[in-house]
């Protein structure tokens, strides 16, 4: 999937309109749109703003991981130097499953 099919997947996904994300962007529906088609290319700023929007990663938009999940630096953990980069996929899927539970819990 290409960054503009990611942006609409998660923006349908939370069930934002494309006026709704384009205004919390500052841009035009229309540019956003283009962006969701393939047809226009965002600069690296916007690619920042609509990580943020969506509360997704980076790598996820660029298609680095499929991992949708987003950490804020509130909820960052500091891993270990040297942790293997390939197990953080597994970290970040443990920690969201223990927040989800501790949500459900209270």
């Amino acid at each position: 999937m290409d960054f503009g099919k990611r942006v609409a997947y998660i923006r349908e996904r939370e069930g934002i309109m494309q006026k709704e994300l384009a205004d919390m962007l500052g841009i035009s529906a229309r540019k956003l749109s283009d962006y969701e088609r393939g047809e226009s290319s965002p600069k690296d700023d916007t690619r920042v703003k609509i990580a943020k929007a969506l509360d997704i990663s980076m790598d996820y938009l660029y298609g680095l991981n499929d991992d949708i999940v987003s950490f804020s630096p509130k909820d960052a953990v500091m891993l270990p130097k040297g942790f293997p980069h390939e197990a953080i996929p597994k970290v970040k899927e443990q920690v969201r499953l223990l927040m989800t539970d501790h949500k459900a819990r209270k």
